[in-house]
């Protein structure tokens, strides 16, 4: 989608938003495992 917009207003409007997205998923991440909720399936074993 960042590709295919014509305005760059909106082309950067998406990458910021896609970004602090990014980040927020990172950060969850990462709180998930220092706190030990993620459990590991099995078929990752």
């Amino acid at each position: 989608a960042m590709g295919m917009s014509t305005r760059e207003d909106v082309a950067l409007m998406y990458g910021q938003f896609h970004t602090s997205k990014a980040l927020l998923g990172a950060k969850l991440l990462r709180l998930n495992k220092t706190k030990g909720w993620l459990v590991k399936s099995k078929k990752n074993m």
